[in-house]
Formats: C-alpha cells, structure tokens, sequence
C-alpha cells in the first residue's frame, strides 16, 4: 500500500502478513518547500518588437516550451501563443509556469496614391485615408510635420512624402505613405514683335509642351499673323501644368509707293521714273539707290522705299518699249511698160496701211505714181517710207527684116545693120553698144535695145549671101614647063563643095581636087602622062535665093598637048 502526504514528519507502517506475523518500520520524512515560478501574460501588436519573458532568478535551471525557446531564465518572442517554462531549485523541486502572449493585428490603413498636382494648385486639406479618425504628417527634411491641410503655394515644387498614422482600440497603430509630386509650372516667355505691314510673324512656344491653346483658336505649337493686336497662349506641359503670355504684335504702315500707270514709250525715248513718297532708302530693282530712274528699254521697274521703321513700301510699273517696224520699199523703181511692180510690207507682224488704200500686205503697181505705206506696232510708234514707180515705154527696134546680100558687090565688101534711134543703149551680140554696125559676112546678127535701166526688146536679122556663081573649065593645057598654061585650073566664083575629077580615056581617075587653086599638072604618080583628050568633070553646089544649095556638075573634054 502506499500513502500520500506533503506534511513533514515521522511516519510509521505495522505489516501483518497472512500467516499472522507482523512487521513494523518508522520514516522520518521532510517536505521541502516548492518553487513558486510566475510568468506575466502579454499583449502586443503585430509587428512590435519581441516581448521577454523572464522566469526570475534562484534557479537551478531553466526550460522553455511551446512558443518559448532556450534554457535561460529569459526567452523572447513575438508570436502569438503560449510561453511554458519549467524550473528546478536546488533542492530538486520543480514549476512550471505559462505566459500568454496575444498578438493584436495592425489595423488595415489605406491611404490612395495622389495624382501629381502643379505649383498653382490651391491648398488643400489632407483626407481620404482609411479608418477615419488618424493623423496625417508631412515629411519635412528629416522630421514629420503633423498637418491637416497640404499648402501647396508655400511648399512650392517638390515631391512630398506623406503618412497617415492611425491607432486602434488595441492600440495598435498602422501608417500608410503616399509621394505627391508638385511639379513647377512651364516656363513661356515669347518675346513681342514689330513687323511691316504684309509682313507674317511667327510666335512660337516651342515643341515642348504637350498642349497649345492660343487665342486664336489654334492649338498648334506655333502661330503665323499679320494682324496688329495682343495674342496670348496657354501652354500645358506633359505633367499637366499650364501657364500662360501673352504677346503684343505692333505692325507699322508700309510707306505709299506711287510711279504711276503703265506706259508705252516709243523706241528711242526716255521715261523719267519716280515717286514722291520721302523715304530713309531707295532701291530699284536694277540696284540702283537714286530717287529716280531713266528708262529706256521695255520691262518690270519697281522701286522699294525704307522708312525709318525699316517698312519697305513697293511700287512696280511696266514701261512698253513700242519697236519701230523695219519698214523698207526699197529704190524708187523702174518698171517697163506692161509691166507690175510687186510692193510687200517690210514687218509682217506690225499693222499697215497703204497710200492707195489698198488692203493686202502685198501690192502691185503699173502705172507711175509715188506709194507710201506706214507700218505700226502701236499706233504711237508710226513708221512711213515713200517709193516712187516710173512706168518707161519699151524701145522699138529698126533694124528691119532679114536680108540677102553679096558682099563682093557691095561697098568696102560690108553691109551696115541699124537698129534706129529709138532707144537709150544698145547692145549687139559681138558687144557693140552703137545703134549701128558693119558687117561683112553672112549670119545672124541681134542686138538688145534697153530704155532706162531694164526696159529691154530683143531683135535679130539673118543676113545671108547669094552671089552669083561663075564656072570656067578650059579645054586644053600645055604642060611642058614653059611657064605659061603648064597647070590645068577651073577657075570661077561663088563656088561652093568644089569637087574636080578627071579620068583617062579608060575611066580611071587619074586626078582629084577639092581646091580651084589645086590644078593638074599632067602627071600621075610624078609620071608625065602622054599627049591625049581627057574627060573632065566637076561638081560643085549653087547657092539658091532662098538661102539652099543644089548640086550642079560639069563633064567636059580635056586636051594635053605637049
């Protein structure tokens, strides 16, 4: 059997067993008081730093269970749960202690990101974080500043760090951090300008805004104008910030430039070109800087005037340099009677009038008269020249019909053609320029006759020759050397294709002769022939009247005497 009792003392046991006999024994037995060991419950929140449990000191040793670690007299931890330690004293007694540790969770605080804001912004109070009912800080260097309302135009441009710390019922507490980003407003300074009447200017804000909304209604990056007056922009940058000029576009009067109306000019005169607008410079469009210019050729001429705001006025006019037609009838002319002179106009492309009222750029003329005609490019510009046409009669020729003549019967042997007087030159084919000349043969003979400078009649006369033809044929020759009728000869005259043949007595032809001056001398071969008749023939032409030849021969006998 056993006892249980924590009381110190003596205490004694009597056995009897089963057969009667008895035992009996004392023990003396001391209780040692027991460790008292205390642990102290905790709470904290999530996330506070680890809660120490201390179990004291005065023992001999030290374990930690559960959520508690190690064999110290102390352990650490921040994990919700129990913390049991078990210590022994010297003695050997033991306890055991547990702490509690609760651990609060955080309260959820939710603070939504803020939009970046410009520099103009007004101030604004500092909300919108959840739980409601916490602080709001601004981060200010190194330390938080507690501010309820975020006063954007003392703070300027930055980027702000901003918490919002709440606390709760466990007192807990939680913070939520935002960046707000205050940017700086654009920058825009567009310079105002002066410019001359006409002229264009450009304001331009640069490529480096993303939004433009001039006053114009344009919302390009830059505008062109000519208008006099204020302009203004509002410019929004790729943050959204704007910021706004204005402009002022002062445009000055162009100086009145005033050379007048066009003007047409005939060739050769000059035109005295200016204004009468005082200015600072003057410039022509030839380079020239005078107040005026002399015109001489057709052309554009303009003249720009600088006042004394660099306003540059202009004026352009046309000069018309009105071309004298090249007008030319040529010499006064000669034409012959029956005759046309052709007169055409010298420029086809200039306008014309003819003294005869004629129409037509060409004209023909026949009788004598003097022609004017006047040619124009612009009536302005008249040019005239004169030409005189003188008709001259043909010359009439005397020289007569063709005729037949013999020279061996006239005087000197020459006949004297004569072509009248009724003519101012003449020539004759063999170059003669009298109106008469000597001829002695036969042939066609012309000569022109030509009254004033080409009135010219051709005329020719045939002249042919008809003599009378005489034939002698003698009958007998002695050619024995004695020098007298040793050579036979026909003679005659006028004889024309003279042809001599005589033959022996059998038919041969012992002599021939196409000359009268070649006669025979009674030989053949150098051989004397003998003494004998012979047979003579001729045969020659005769010139007819009417100018043609007939053939006519001679047979006759020939006696050689020696």
């Amino acid at each position: 059997m056993c006892i249980r009792d924590r009381t110190t003392g003596d205490y004694s046991v009597e056995i009897t067993a089963s057969n009667g006999c008895k035992a009996a024994d004392t023990i003396n037995v001391k209780v040692n008081t027991k460790p008292n060991v205390v642990l102290n419950n905790a709470v904290i929140c999530e996330g506070d730093a680890a809660v120490t449990f201390d179990a004291g000191a005065g023992f001999s040793s030290y374990a930690w269970s559960d959520k508690g670690t190690g064999n110290n007299q102390t352990t650490s931890g921040s994990a919700d749960g129990n913390y049991i330690v078990k210590v022994i004293d010297a003695k050997g007694c033991k306890d055991t202690a547990t702490a509690v540790l609760k651990v609060n969770k955080k309260p959820t605080v939710q603070f939504s990101a803020l939009l970046p804001i410009c520099k103009d912004f007004p101030s604004f109070p500092l909300k919108g974080a959840t739980p409601f009912g916490g602080i709001y800080e601004v981060e200010n260097g190194t330390t938080w500043q507690q501010d309820s309302v975020f006063d954007v135009p003392s703070k300027g441009n930055g980027n702000y760090n901003i918490r919002y710390t709440y606390k709760d019922a466990n007192t807990c507490v939680n913070t939520a951090a935002v960046s707000l980003v205050v940017n700086d407003l654009p920058t825009l300074k567009i310079p105002d300008q002066v410019v001359c009447e006409g002229e264009i200017a450009d304001f331009d804000a640069g490529s480096n805004f993303k939004n433009y909304a001039w006053s114009t209604g344009s919302n390009l990056n830059k505008i062109s104008t000519s208008k006099d007056g204020v302009y203004s922009i509002t410019v929004t940058d790729f943050n959204g910030c704007k910021t706004r000029d204005t402009m002022v576009l002062k445009v000055n009067p162009l100086p009145i430039v005033e050379l007048g109306d066009n003007q047409k000019v005939c060739d050769g005169e000059v035109v005295t070109l200016q204004s009468s607008t005082e200015g600072a410079g003057y410039l022509w469009n030839d380079g020239s800087s005078n107040k005026s210019l002399e015109v001489k050729t057709s052309g554009k001429y303009s003249l720009s005037i600088t006042d004394t705001n660099l306003c540059m006025g202009k004026d352009e006019v046309e000069i018309t340099v009105i071309q004298f037609p090249k007008v030319n009838l040529g010499n006064d002319q000669e034409i012959c009677e029956g005759q046309v002179a052709s007169l055409s106009i010298s420029d086809s492309k200039a306008s014309y009038y003819w003294s005869t009222s004629e129409k037509e750029s060409t004209i023909a003329v026949a009788t004598t008269q003097s022609i004017v005609l006047t040619q124009y490019n612009d009536v302005l510009c008249l040019v005239r020249d004169t030409v005189s046409i003188i008709v001259i009669p043909y010359p009439k020729s005397e020289l007569g019909n063709d005729t037949t003549v013999c020279f061996t019967e006239t005087l000197d042997g020459a006949l004297t053609l004569d072509a009248g007087v009724l003519a101012d030159r003449y020539l004759w084919d063999n170059g003669s320029t009298s109106s008469s000349i000597s001829i002695d043969a036969k042939g066609t003979y012309a000569v022109s006759l030509t009254n004033g400078k080409s009135c010219t009649i051709e005329d020719q006369i045939v002249v042919n020759t008809l003599c009378k033809t005489s034939l002698f044929c003698p009958t007998a020759f002695t050619p024995n050397n004695d020098g007298t009728n040793d050579i036979f000869y026909v003679i005659g005259a006028n004889v024309d294709k003279f042809q001599l043949l005589i033959f022996n007595r059998w038919g041969d032809i012992i002599f021939e002769s196409n000359d009268m001056s070649y006669g025979w001398d009674g030989t053949v071969n150098d051989n004397k022939v003998q003494q004998d008749v012979y047979v003579v023939k001729i045969i020659y032409s005769v010139n007819g009247v009417n100018g043609y030849q007939t053939k006519e021969q001679i047979i006759s006998t020939l006696a050689l005497i020696r």
